[in-house]
């Protein structure tokens, strides 16, 4: 993916999302960097970066961990596309629990 097509993609969900503000919590890859730079010029966003490399504090980490050792605990899969829909089945279940996903935020400190 390229800067360009990151900034389209956010404008374009801003957009979806009725234009109001919108809090983006990105790593420093080179990509989100330059995107960070025109988006928060010209548009409502905000992003917070988190420290270079700290996965204790990496709102990701928590949903690969849930997905892992809960969600999917002792799941044997059949095959490859079978692990894959298990794997989706549990980042849909997640998304779906606002209370879950804000406490990744809280558990990793990250001021939102």
């Amino acid at each position: 993916i390229h800067a360009t097509e990151a900034t389209r993609f956010i404008r374009h969900l801003r957009r979806q999302k009725g234009g109001g503000k919108l809090l983006l919590v990105w790593d420093r890859l080179n990509v989100h960097r330059w995107s960070a730079k025109v988006l928060t010029k010209t548009d409502a966003v905000v992003v917070k970066w988190p420290p270079p490399y700290a996965p204790d504090v990496n709102p990701v980490e928590p949903i690969r961990r849930q997905a892992k050792y809960a969600d999917m605990a002792n799941f044997i899969h059949d095959d490859i596309d079978h692990l894959e829909a298990e794997g989706v089945v549990s980042l849909i279940f997640q998304r779906r629990d606002q209370d879950l996903l804000h406490g990744y935020f809280r558990h990793d400190g990250l001021l939102i």
